[in-house]
């Protein structure tokens, strides 16, 4: 699910966008969050690099519980 919005070759800025949905199971709950990325990535060495990282919620302005993400 992954788009490619621009890219401009002669600098190698790329931005791309695309869809989540992260599943959360806390004690006796679950809960269901869904949105997108938008990634500015820049071409360095044949590889590319994030610049930056934004992440919107559906439901962003809404109240939110803490969201605990383990790795």
């Amino acid at each position: 699910n992954v788009m490619i919005d621009r890219h401009d070759p002669d600098t190698g800025r790329l931005v791309v966008s695309s869809r989540f949905v992260m599943f959360e199971f806390r004690g006796e709950s679950q809960r269901i969050y869904g949105g997108s990325y938008l990634h500015d990535l820049l071409e360095t060495d044949g590889s590319f690099r994030i610049a930056r990282k934004t992440a919107t919620v559906v439901d962003c302005e809404g109240l939110q519980e803490t969201v605990g993400i383990y790795f």
